[in-house]
């Protein structure tokens, strides 16, 4: 909360975000809710790493933040991803400063247009292969577009997108934060200097060997940090879903 500057009146988060905009007297309220959820793992990510920034540079820059999906905001609180995208670099550049090796941030996408792609792709890509997703490759093999946009996920993404497929013959999802502060750094050529592996560093190494060493028999396309996440979060349907209920009727009480 923050007193705006012309009127002094109290401007929160949840203004700035827009959240509320999503939300209908009628029909379905999913999508807002998920936008909701989107937004609020985003920004915990962002929190994370404020902390660390502030208090242990040698932690952030050994811990591993793996977010469940593409690193990418949409809808009302898309803007978001511009701040995201600059705290990540601003953090980066501080450790670089002292040393350190950049902060490993991984999006991991279990379904979606480039998983399906990846699936279709699977049996012919030799094991331990891994290659970045550029804007051509994706409007022609991916997403079958007429015309290639500018920058693709201009307005909402905020990290690359790579396949990489491993040497126990798994395929995987990820994307790493662009190496940029914003997408006007690239001199007016973001969607080249984008692709350009050589701008991550050591970061797609880390990435592919961090899968590697979870990669999990368990489920397709996931790894055990993820794997148990969902399982120490997730709320069981029908007893779950009646606590829930009981809770909500004795707050409105």
């Amino acid at each position: 909360m923050v007193p705006c500057s012309n009127c002094s009146v109290n401007v929160y988060v949840t203004d700035w975000l827009r959240l509320h905009e999503g939300i209908s007297d009628f029909g379905d309220n999913t999508s807002a809710m998920t936008r909701m959820m989107n937004a609020v793992e985003h920004l915990l990510l962002g929190a994370f790493i404020l902390e660390l920034l502030n208090n242990s540079m040698a932690a952030l820059s050994s811990i591993a933040f793996v977010v469940d999906g593409p690193l990418a905001l949409f809808g009302e609180p898309a803007k978001l991803h511009q701040r995201l995208m600059s705290l990540i670099h601003q953090a980066n550049t501080r450790l670089r400063e002292l040393g350190y090796e950049p902060i490993l941030i991984m999006g991991l996408q279990k379904t979606g247009n480039v998983m399906d792609h990846a699936r279709l792709l699977e049996r012919f890509l030799p094991n331990g292969t891994m290659k970045l997703i550029d804007d051509s490759y994706r409007h022609t093999y991916i997403t079958g577009s007429d015309t290639v946009s500018e920058n693709f996920g201009h307005e909402t993404y905020y990290g690359q997108d790579f396949l990489f497929k491993t040497e126990k013959a798994r395929i995987f999802s990820f994307a790493l934060p662009y190496p940029f502060a914003d997408k006007g750094a690239a001199g007016g050529d973001f969607a080249t200097r984008k692709v350009m592996l050589s701008g991550y560093g050591s970061l797609v190494e880390r990435a592919c060997d961090l899968i590697r060493h979870f990669e999990l028999d368990l489920y397709d396309n996931a790894i055990v940090p993820v794997a148990l996440a969902h399982r120490h979060a997730s709320i069981s349907l029908v007893p779950g879903g009646k606590v829930l209920d009981l809770i909500a009727r004795a707050g409105l009480s």
